[in-house]
């Protein structure tokens, strides 16, 4: 006898997102200069309250709001956008599959993570030309099942607190950059953990989103300690902090729960799959983009959906790995006969950076929202709402 029943388990490690952008340009509509010197379409303030910097396979971004320059990883450039022009000042070529990108307080240093390599690379931001511009890359020690760097966070003192990935399904080393470039070894955690750093940047959320457990622990910067808070016991792609650490995002298919320090569950924004959240690290707002939203969504403390939000060209629609195994359970009944029962496990993977990431610069008053065709940026309702170059030669110093 056969009995045939099947089984959904849903498993959230990563993410994949096609966005459609509107390519007519209206006469007269405002335009950004790309390094070659052709005009590229974005969304007009009026219309939009913001803008549309196209770049072409985005996957994270840090934005100088000191300077007013943008800087977006697209796995084998960092592009440099003048925000004050609004155009592509250079694009520079790195190793290793760059993706994740966190900018250091007072915006003094970006850290950059390769995906594909056992360093970060490090720039300071008081350069003056492209030419001036000076990379360090530094390097740590690990066993070749830690093949690159998949997250990184930047604390308070500058010292740079990095996940990596592996060869295969496993644990890896969650390590520690100081200020003087020595590496120091922080504690075992899962691969692929998100790093989310509080607006004050004095410590750091570490989710193991990558197992069904979904451990999730603090760093403090100051201490150099790593604890433990709580299982969520789920798998997650995305994090996010406030500005004092009280409050914790976790995105999710079914919209974004909300907890405290503490790990306890403090409520849902409940709705569409969420995609990405960012907390303002001057103010209580919490943005979301969701799966076939049109807007950037934003919360205030008590969840309360409020009247400012954020138009995009085009909804982001979601797409994720779907792996379907169909697995048969065999039981004896009698002597010589078996009775088998089928089921099918169906896994849904959502990855990290490759659906879309929101981020809100030191001084809240920039949101950040990155799309595999570019980056949009709005002025928060905190905000006071305000060519091509030649190829330059980028030093890259090994440490």
């Amino acid at each position: 006898m056969l009995t045939l029943f099947r089984q959904y388990h849903l498993g959230i490690t990563g993410m994949i997102v096609v966005l459609l952008l509107f390519n007519g340009v209206a006469q007269g509509q405002p335009k950004i200069i790309d390094k070659e010197g052709n005009t590229q379409p974005k969304t007009t303030e009026k219309d939009a309250q913001g803008f549309f910097i196209p770049v072409a396979q985005a996957k994270d971004c840090a934005y100088d709001h000191v300077r007013q320059r943008l800087y977006v990883t697209t796995l084998k450039q960092l592009v440099v956008v003048d925000m004050k022009e609004r155009k592509v000042l250079e694009a520079i070529d790195l190793l290793g599959n760059v993706q994740g990108i966190d900018i250091a307080s007072h915006a003094q240093f970006l850290a950059i993570a390769p995906m594909g390599g056992q360093f970060i690379y490090k720039l300071k931001l008081d350069w003056k030309t492209v030419n001036d511009m000076e990379f360090s890359r530094i390097k740590f020690k690990a066993p070749g099942n830690e093949p690159g760097v998949f997250s990184l966070g930047i604390g308070a003192d500058d010292s740079i607190l990095f996940s990596t990935t592996y060869s295969g399904s496993g644990w890896v080393t969650l390590r520690r950059i100081n200020p003087d470039d020595s590496v120091d070894e922080v504690g075992k955690v899962r691969m692929d953990s998100v790093i989310a750093v509080n607006g004050d940047r004095q410590k750091a959320f570490v989710g193991e989103g990558n197992i069904s457990s979904g451990p999730l622990r603090q760093y403090d910067f100051k201490g150099k300690t790593l604890s433990k808070v709580v299982d969520l016991k789920c798998f997650y792609h995305e994090l996010a902090s406030s500005s004092d650490g009280l409050r914790i995002a976790r995105p999710d298919r079914s919209g974004c729960d909300l907890y405290d320090a503490q790990g306890s569950k403090l409520g849902a924004l409940s709705g569409l799959p969420v995609i990405a959240a960012a907390f303002n690290p001057k103010s209580a707002s919490l943005y979301v983009i969701r799966h076939k939203q049109l807007n950037i969504q934003e919360y205030n403390s008590d969840g309360k959906l409020l009247a400012h939000s954020y138009p995009l060209d085009r909804p982001l629609v979601i797409k994720a790995d779907v792996r379907s195994t169909l697995i048969a359970d065999l039981q004896p009944v009698g002597k010589e006969k078996v009775m088998a029962s089928f089921r099918q496990v169906i896994n849904v993977n959502f990855r990290t950076y490759q659906s879309g990431r929101l981020h809100v610069s030191e001084d809240g008053k920039s949101l950040c929202a990155v799309v595999p065709s570019g980056v949009y940026i709005f002025p928060t309702k905190e905000s006071d709402t305000q060519g091509s170059v030649p190829k330059s030669k980028v030093k890259i110093i090994d440490k």
